[in-house]
């Protein structure tokens, strides 16, 4: 039986690229594809599937992307496998992916043939990371720092950083994500605590060397 996969992307040249790409694939089977997270979100409810690959940044509203689409996905569906196919890769965002239950992680600029071997092995409860994604994490900056490690950073925090870096305030943010002002303000804290940052010039300087404040 075919591995049943969804797609989505807000831009179609990369979703047709990405079905191009498959339709060779014996063992899988594209099913839909989807330009927005709610137009996943509702496919997903609809149809069956094995894997979503998706981009992370569809950037269509600072509360519909990013992890908590990723979050949502994986407790609304918590048989679907997530790989995620995105531009903005950096060693922060991989350690965050994971943390958040992503099982693949590919850069656009990797072998479109990493595609399909990324959805069999998500498939297969297996960890996928290209090697853009690997190598970006092998290289960060995220190590042992203040006696905490980096790496440590979860999902709901790097999303706070996320929208920080693309200049919501921590009351918008808290709007954004349905989250009490308080709640986010000690998340982003927290994030600058084991990220070993001091301030909010250091925070912005951090965001923009791992690109968490460019849009794909």
């Amino acid at each position: 039986m075919a591995i049943r996969v969804m797609l989505a992307d807000n831009h179609p040249l990369i979703l047709a690229g990405a079905s191009e790409a498959l339709s060779t694939e014996r063992d899988i089977q594209v099913i839909g594809t989807a330009s927005s997270p709610q137009a996943l979100h509702s496919l997903v409810a609809k149809e069956h599937c094995d894997v979503v690959a998706t981009e992370m940044h569809m950037a269509v509203g600072p509360s519909a992307d990013g992890f908590a689409m990723i979050h949502s996905l994986l407790q609304n569906h918590p048989s679907v496998r997530i790989v995620v196919l995105t531009s903005c890769i950096s060693g922060f965002t991989v350690a965050a992916m994971v943390n958040v239950g992503v099982l693949g992680i590919l850069s656009k600029t990797d072998p479109a043939a990493e595609l399909a071997h990324a959805i069999r092995e998500a498939y297969r409860g297996r960890e996928f990371i290209g090697r853009t994604a690997k190598e970006a994490r092998d290289a960060s900056l995220l190590v042992v720092r203040n006696g905490e490690n980096a790496n440590s950073v979860t999902w709901r925090e790097a999303e706070v950083v996320r929208l920080w870096a693309r200049g919501l305030t921590v009351g918008e943010i808290a709007r954004s994500l349905s989250r009490a002002v308080s709640t986010v303000s000690q998340q982003k804290r927290s994030a600058m605590r084991k990220l070993g940052l001091s301030n909010d010039a250091a925070l912005h300087r951090f965001a923009t060397e791992h690109q968490l404040n460019s849009r794909p």
